[in-house]
């Protein structure tokens, strides 16, 4: 599902992405060039690449090789429209046809949650980058993802707990951490996607079998230009919204 709609709306995802979306200017972006490493004549490949801006971005920085990969064939197709002089690839990141020890960093930006099987991407990431070679990503945070939600034209809830009645046997629940399941979901009013959440135990559990160690992790807050969203400033100040790792093989 999220492979047809990002190929049936691959030019709505570009404008917006143009535009800028909240998450992305104050809080993501942000954190992640934070943790950016020294990538000065570095290869590097950027697993979810989308329509190629973030290949851009990080090609300013110095780096000697920029490859990109993503799952929508329309996304790579305005990708290597829009930056000719970089390598762009319709790939499954659980499957990457490149030779072992190929790049130095690897870069990846709210793309794991949409994988079945991320194990397998950690495992393929691993294998590809150098000895020494870092792995920068962000996900959704799964304290976001095991929330209920519901939206309509005037608001959005999202709710994780309980309701429990002291003198009867009977409550109600919101939302599910502990358990692994598969979401559907809609952004932008049109764009179909299905995501999959993890609880920390599994994603945890799943890096360390991938060989790859732990350097940092963090789950940023908006940056002070975020103010101006005075809604998303308000709940991503108490609200987590992405879990970001960095790794080295």
């Amino acid at each position: 599902m999220t492979k047809n709609s990002y190929n049936k709306f691959s030019k709505v995802w570009k404008d917006k992405v143009n535009v800028g979306i909240p998450a992305h200017i104050y809080l993501e972006k942000p954190a992640m060039t934070s943790l950016l490493p020294n990538l000065e004549k570095k290869e590097i490949i950027c697993i979810g690449c989308g329509s190629g801006e973030e290949c851009k971005s990080l090609k300013m920085l110095g780096a000697k090789r920029i490859v990109g990969i993503d799952a929508s064939s329309q996304l790579i197709n305005l990708a290597k429209n829009a930056y000719p002089d970089y390598e762009f690839y319709s790939m499954n990141m659980e499957s990457m046809k490149f030779p072992s020890a190929s790049f130095d960093f690897a870069y990846s930006s709210l793309t794991l949650h949409y994988v079945n099987s991320w194990s397998k991407t950690l495992k393929q990431t691993y294998r590809i980058l150098k000895p020494g070679g870092t792995f920068l990503f962000s996900i959704h945070h799964p304290l976001k993802t095991a929330m209920s939600f519901k939206r309509d034209k005037e608001k959005a809830t999202r709710i994780l707990g309980y309701v429990k009645y002291r003198l009867l046997e009977k409550g109600k629940v919101y939302g599910d951490y502990l358990n692994e399941r598969e979401i559907e979901d809609k952004i932008f009013n049109r764009l179909k996607i299905t995501y999959f959440h993890r609880p920390m135990s599994l994603l945890l559990k799943d890096i360390f079998s991938s060989n790859f160690k732990i350097v940092d992790m963090i789950e940023p807050k908006p940056v002070s230009l975020g103010k101006k969203e005075k809604g998303f400033w308000k709940i991503h100040q108490k609200i987590p919204l992405v879990l970001i790792f960095k790794l080295q093989k």
